[in-house]
């Protein structure tokens, strides 16, 4: 449905196959629907294992795209010289929740014997920090941006902390379920839209006519077979079924430190925007 109104696919060779012979699309789908109820045990238990390294993959690009989100915003808002009080504002604000999401943190997830959860947290909340400082003092730098990784560094540490129980004070039928359904809604609407806005920014290469279209079927399809793969992670707590409960999902040790992880290559990734001018310096990253 959202193809079909893309003006941008109109003259592509892949829209010309999506619409056409759609009752021979009609008997693959059901084949392949049908098919799915003959194949063996074991392609299920290797797909589970390759999974775990495909949403890998699907992670670290949904960081590029979310790193480029935050700048392209943070462009888009500071072109004009009206909305640079706006954009302070909304950076006060951003780094106020943070920081006190961060004091949560260490208020649920720290208590106890529980110094593996403050080391994390502490980690990165310095990094954060240290970022936010770099991006004031740096030409290319923006507080605006570093609001932004802030935030998203905080939400990723939570995710992380939640997925081992024993070492929270999180009601499991209160405010870890509730945690749980938001997280999976913006999981599901950020699959979403960056599966259909990072496919912009890619030339389709096959095309019907002198001018090539700027949306990207194969590239669109791609984004959401690997967020499709993610999606089963979740919901299968990585695999160990062992750990499934109602109404929970992302649990156990292997989605905790995937969290982390993919907060620290958001971390690594906007460090790398902030330095590469200088690295660089004869590459034009305007």
């Amino acid at each position: 449905l959202i193809m079909i109104h893309n003006q941008n696919l109109v003259d592509s060779c892949q829209f010309m196959i999506h619409i056409s012979w759609t009752w021979l699309h009609s008997i693959i789908y059901f084949a392949i629907w049908v098919g799915f109820w003959f194949i063996p045990d074991e392609f299920f238990d290797f797909y589970m294992k390759a999974a775990i390294y495909i949403s890998g993959i699907y992670l670290v690009i949904q960081i590029i795209i979310l790193v480029d989100f935050f700048h392209s915003l943070n462009d888009k808002f500071a072109e004009e010289e009206k909305n640079h009080c706006i954009l302070l504002v909304v950076t006060i604000i951003l780094t106020c929740l943070s920081l006190t999401g961060f004091g949560l943190e260490y208020y649920v997830f720290g208590r106890g014997s529980c110094t593996k959860n403050i080391i994390i947290i502490s980690i990165n909340l310095v990094i954060s920090v240290i970022l936010f400082i770099v991006s004031l003092i740096l030409e290319h730098g923006s507080i605006f941006t570093s609001s932004l990784i802030l935030l998203y560094t905080c939400y990723l540490t939570c995710a992380g902390l939640i997925c081992e129980p024993s070492c929270n004070s999180i009601s499991k039928k209160g405010s870890e379920i509730g945690f749980s359904i938001v997280a999976s809604i913006l999981t599901l609407i950020w699959a979403g839209y960056s599966a259909l806005s990072s496919t912009s920014r890619f030339t389709d290469a096959c095309t019907c006519s002198d001018e090539e279209p700027i949306f990207s079927l194969s590239f669109f399809h791609a984004i959401f077979a690997l967020a499709s793969v993610y999606l089963t992670m979740i919901v299968t707590h990585w695999g160990l079924a062992e750990q499934q409960a109602a109404w929970t999902t992302d649990r156990g040790k292997i989605a905790m430190w995937i969290n982390f992880a993919a907060a620290w290559v958001t971390q690594l990734l906007y460090l790398w925007t902030l330095i590469a001018p200088y690295v660089c310096p004869d590459r034009d990253f305007s």
